[in-house]
Protein backbone atom coordinates (compact mmCIF):
# COMPACT_ATOMS: atom_id res chain seq x y z
CA UNK A 1 0.00 0.00 0.00
CA UNK A 2 1.55 3.27 -1.10
CA UNK A 3 2.01 5.98 1.80
CA UNK A 4 -0.32 8.28 0.68
CA UNK A 5 -3.10 6.09 0.03
CA UNK A 6 -2.39 4.96 3.42
CA UNK A 7 -2.55 8.46 4.66
CA UNK A 8 -5.38 9.16 2.52
CA UNK A 9 -7.47 5.95 4.26
CA UNK A 10 -6.42 7.41 7.89
CA UNK A 11 -7.54 10.93 7.13
CA UNK A 12 -11.08 9.38 6.00
CA UNK A 13 -11.14 7.74 9.67
CA UNK A 14 -10.45 10.31 11.26
CA UNK A 15 -13.03 12.33 9.54
CA UNK A 16 -15.71 9.98 9.56
CA UNK A 17 -14.85 9.69 14.16
CA UNK A 18 -15.00 13.94 13.99
CA UNK A 19 -18.47 13.74 12.07
CA UNK A 20 -19.99 11.04 14.64
CA UNK A 21 -18.69 13.03 17.79
CA UNK A 22 -21.39 14.22 19.65
CA UNK A 23 -20.91 17.94 19.60
CA UNK A 24 -20.20 17.76 15.59
CA UNK A 25 -23.79 15.90 15.54
CA UNK A 26 -25.74 18.17 17.95
CA UNK A 27 -24.13 21.51 15.89
CA UNK A 28 -24.84 20.27 12.86
CA UNK A 29 -28.26 19.45 13.65
CA UNK A 30 -29.09 23.19 14.89
CA UNK A 31 -27.15 24.15 11.95
CA UNK A 32 -29.54 22.88 9.40
CA UNK A 33 -32.46 23.77 11.69
CA UNK A 34 -31.13 27.47 11.22
CA UNK A 35 -30.72 26.60 7.62
CA UNK A 36 -34.18 25.18 7.60
CA UNK A 37 -35.60 28.15 8.90
CA UNK A 38 -33.80 30.82 6.62
CA UNK A 39 -35.41 29.12 3.70
CA UNK A 40 -38.82 28.49 4.83
CA UNK A 41 -38.40 32.18 5.75
CA UNK A 42 -37.33 33.30 2.54
CA UNK A 43 -40.36 31.46 0.86
CA UNK A 44 -43.25 32.49 2.84
CA UNK A 45 -41.82 36.00 2.39
CA UNK A 46 -41.61 35.55 -1.44
CA UNK A 47 -43.23 38.34 -3.83
CA UNK A 48 -43.11 37.48 -7.64
CA UNK A 49 -42.28 41.61 -7.88
CA UNK A 50 -38.62 41.08 -6.30
CA UNK A 51 -35.68 41.38 -8.73
CA UNK A 52 -34.01 38.15 -9.24
CA UNK A 53 -32.71 36.29 -12.61
CA UNK A 54 -36.00 35.98 -14.00
CA UNK A 55 -37.41 38.97 -13.10
CA UNK A 56 -35.93 42.86 -13.58
CA UNK A 57 -37.45 45.63 -11.14
CA UNK A 58 -36.17 48.86 -9.70
CA UNK A 59 -38.31 48.27 -6.32
CA UNK A 60 -36.81 47.73 -3.34
CA UNK A 61 -36.72 44.07 -2.61
CA UNK A 62 -39.57 43.17 0.03
CA UNK A 63 -38.43 39.64 0.71
CA UNK A 64 -37.59 39.63 4.73
CA UNK A 65 -33.77 37.85 3.64
CA UNK A 66 -33.04 40.46 1.12
CA UNK A 67 -31.95 40.25 -2.43
CA UNK A 68 -30.80 37.06 -1.59
CA UNK A 69 -33.55 35.40 0.20
CA UNK A 70 -35.61 36.80 -3.24
CA UNK A 71 -33.45 35.00 -5.34
CA UNK A 72 -33.93 31.40 -3.31
CA UNK A 73 -37.22 31.80 -3.43
CA UNK A 74 -38.17 32.61 -6.96
CA UNK A 75 -36.05 30.20 -7.98
CA UNK A 76 -37.56 27.97 -5.70
CA UNK A 77 -41.22 28.99 -6.63
CA UNK A 78 -40.46 28.87 -10.22
CA UNK A 79 -39.05 25.35 -10.23
CA UNK A 80 -41.89 23.92 -7.96
CA UNK A 81 -44.57 25.93 -7.98
CA UNK A 82 -46.20 27.34 -4.78
CA UNK A 83 -45.63 23.74 -3.28
CA UNK A 84 -41.61 24.04 -3.14
CA UNK A 85 -41.50 20.54 -3.10
CA UNK A 86 -40.42 18.57 0.00
CA UNK A 87 -39.60 20.78 3.24
CA UNK A 88 -36.83 22.48 3.59
CA UNK A 89 -35.39 20.45 6.50
CA UNK A 90 -35.03 17.05 3.53
CA UNK A 91 -32.82 19.35 1.72
CA UNK A 92 -30.02 19.12 4.06
CA UNK A 93 -27.61 16.53 3.29
CA UNK A 94 -28.02 14.13 6.24
CA UNK A 95 -31.76 13.50 5.00
CA UNK A 96 -30.62 12.41 1.49
CA UNK A 97 -29.26 8.59 1.94
CA UNK A 98 -32.27 6.44 2.71
CA UNK A 99 -34.33 8.69 3.93
CA UNK A 100 -36.41 10.01 1.15
CA UNK A 101 -39.63 7.76 1.79
CA UNK A 102 -39.85 10.28 4.91
CA UNK A 103 -39.61 13.49 2.57
CA UNK A 104 -40.96 12.36 -0.43
CA UNK A 105 -44.01 15.04 -1.61
CA UNK A 106 -47.28 13.68 -2.48
CA UNK A 107 -48.59 14.12 -6.01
Amino acid sequence: MSTALAVGRQAWISARILWDAPFVVRFRGVLQALLATLLLVALVSWNPADASLNAASSLPTTNWLGANGALFADLSCSRWGWRPGPPPCCWSPSAWPGRSAMCSSSG
